[in-house]
């Protein structure tokens, strides 16, 4: 006769075994030397999701592979799954505390116990070993996930201005801002979460048309969005108005009824209820636009862009200050190739501009320092423009 704390015994250790040998336990082992005991739930390209194995229904954890030497899958999982357990059958898991006679006494009565013995001796699948291919390090939790997804989620409007074909020929024509403004909307659109469908692209519009547009915007931009604008022009300054502007297709040298100044233009930024409005401005003297502030190099994490994507902002870069800027733009080119090149989720308008300062000003053949700042008096309230990766 079995010992009776045995029998009281059986049935909720069988239970317990049930419960988590269901799970395979994998491991996932760091650059670092760390081995986390994991279940991964999914494994793509780029990253592992998992959850920790001490910790079966908790949070779900996501990982750069790049931060991975080696995933492990261990088929058969840490604990076997034992059959159900039969009341007066052997337990294998106290086997020593059981009389030997217990297991051999009565073999025709027990037709399950055969069963229960096999459940405990499971052949083991040889583990499966990965490498993956390198990535960045970045470990996240499920809130970036919800934060990207937020983001993503926002509606991003981009009004792009080029104007190179003057009609007064005392104005003279440029070659590039058409060519510059596509490469923008094109690397913009197929690597950010800029849908083409909400891009305004405005080839050598005359001031009219400038107008027109942003009235539009100022219907159709919601306090939810964002808006980047991009200008690639002639830009002219007055000295004895202390005012800025630009110059349409159809402005003459003579007449400034047809320049659109920079005063027009932050009203139409402040007046546009959007969350957060870039501009990116390659043109003669664009950067009296604004009052400057030095740009900082932190790249935020989800939980860092969230906050700067909370708070509005009113931004502007420029290729320069009070100066002239060529018309072939070492500007575009560095601006362009940060884009193109990042590989962060988040990017701030911040952080982007400070990532290609130096090389515009070392490569520059007149000088020329491109500005960062916020637009005077038209809303911001310390945000940053992110751009989020698709």
């Amino acid at each position: 006769m079995k010992p009776f704390y045995l029998k009281i015994t059986i049935l909720p250790l069988a239970l317990l075994l049930f419960a988590i040998g269901g799970y395979a336990q994998d491991q996932l082992k760091l650059k670092t030397g760390e081995i986390i005991r994991c279940k991964i739930l999914e494994a793509q390209n780029d990253v592992v999701k998992y959850r920790k194995w001490e910790f079966i229904d908790g949070p779900r954890y996501v990982i750069k592979r790049g931060e991975i030497t080696t995933i492990t899958y261990d088929k058969s999982g840490a604990v076997p799954t034992p059959a159900p357990a039969v009341a007066g059958a052997a337990n294998p898991t106290r086997s020593t505390t059981v009389p030997q006679q217990s297991v051999v006494a009565k073999p025709a009565t027990k037709p399950t116990a055969p069963a229960a013995t096999a459940a405990v001796k499971p052949t083991v699948a040889p583990a499966k070993e990965i490498t993956p291919a390198p990535a960045e390090p970045n470990v996240v939790d499920e809130r970036a996930d919800f934060i990207t997804g937020k983001m993503k989620d926002v509606k991003n409007y981009m009004l792009v201005i080029a104007n190179q074909d003057y009609a007064d020929n005392a104005i003279n024509d440029l070659d590039h801002p058409v060519e510059d403004a596509k490469r923008v909307i094109k690397i913009v659109t197929e690597n950010y979460t800029f849908n083409k469908e909400n891009v305004f692209f405005l080839q050598n519009p005359d001031r009219n048309e400038i107008i027109r547009t942003f009235d539009k915007l100022t219907q159709q931009v919601a306090a939810t969005d964002n808006l980047l604008i991009f200008y690639a022009g002639h830009g002219l300054w007055d000295s004895q108005l202390k005012k800025g502007y630009w110059l349409p297709r159809n402005a003459h040298q003579q007449d400034r009824s047809d320049w659109f100044s920079n005063s027009d233009l932050r009203d139409y930024i402040g007046g546009i209820n959007s969350r957060h409005t870039l501009l990116i401005a390659d043109a003669c003297f664009s950067g009296s636009i604004f009052k400057t502030r030095d740009a900082f190099s932190h790249t935020p994490d989800a939980n860092g862009a969230l906050e700067l994507f909370k708070m509005s902002s009113r931004q502007a870069m420029t290729s320069g200050a009070m100066k002239s800027v060529p018309d072939k733009s070492v500007f575009i080119d560095y601006l362009c190739k940060r884009l193109q090149d990042n590989r962060e989720t988040f990017l701030g308008a911040e952080q982007l501009f400070s990532s290609f300062k130096i090389a515009v000003i070392n490569n520059s053949p007149n000088g020329q320092i491109p500005q960062f700042g916020v637009i005077k008096e038209s809303g911001d309230e310390g945000g940053d423009f992110v751009f989020i990766r698709r």
